[in-house]
């Protein structure tokens, strides 16, 4: 199963806490939207858990092409095991346009 939205660099610069997202990373949270599982889902990539906010400070550029993700299921607050639900690839440019 392809989604309809178009794959997207992601690249990281800096960390920091996460206080929301953009770009090509809400428009895949946008097209998933209307088939949330659960109200309140937010699609997000956790690099560590702290309960103190993270600095932002810059790093050395890390990027990829996002082409599919993985939708990843464990009680919150729970440090695992993650329950990987199903994985899906992003549409290419030529496959948005049919």
């Amino acid at each position: 199963m392809v989604v309809a939205a178009a794959a997207f660099m992601l690249r990281f610069d800096r960390v920091l806490s996460f206080r929301g997202a953009q770009g090509g990373f809400m428009a895949l949270h946008t097209a998933l939207w209307p088939a949330a599982p659960v109200p309140g889902t937010t699609p997000h990539m956790t690099l560590c858990y702290s309960h103190q906010p993270v600095p932002q400070a810059p790093v050395p550029p890390i990027a990829w092409t996002v082409c599919s993700f993985a939708l990843l299921h464990n009680l919150r607050g729970s440090p695992g095991p993650y329950e990987c639900l199903g994985t899906w690839a992003l549409a290419g440019p030529h496959e948005l346009s049919k």
